[in-house]
């Protein structure tokens, strides 16, 4: 297997995303680094690379890609009616692993149905 190659810029991305601690996208990252010469494409490939190698993990949210540092569930629930988005944090997701035999790290799930509010517009 080929060698991961050092380089300035890819230096200069860890450090940023070190120092995140929240979930993050690549444009953010790059807003943060572009004054340092970074191109977005450097960005992405990087981020690319470390995804593959189980460094950080991906999300979609909103159609957007987000990232995290850490092996954490991203969940939603959306309103059929009004559209409205709500995050979800679910503790345990260990009922999930009674039917994969695969490892699992993260888990994204969108929940559908009509909120509080819509239903006593009914």
């Amino acid at each position: 297997m080929a060698e991961k190659r050092e380089t300035r810029q890819k230096k200069e991305i860890e450090e940023i995303i070190s120092k995140t601690n929240n979930l993050f996208t690549s444009e953010e990252i790059y807003s943060k680094i572009k004054s340092k010469g970074v191109g977005i494409a450097t960005v992405y490939r990087f981020l690319k690379e470390m995804e593959k190698n189980r460094e950080i993990h991906s999300f979609v949210c909103d159609r957007k890609k987000l990232y995290s540092k850490k092996e954490i569930t991203h969940s939603h629930f959306v309103c059929e009616s009004c559209g409205t988005r709500k995050h979800i944090i679910l503790d345990k997701i260990d009922f999930l692993k009674k039917y994969i035999d695969e490892d699992l790290c993260h888990v994204q799930i969108e929940l559908s149905g009509v909120c509080e509010s819509c239903k006593k517009k009914e």
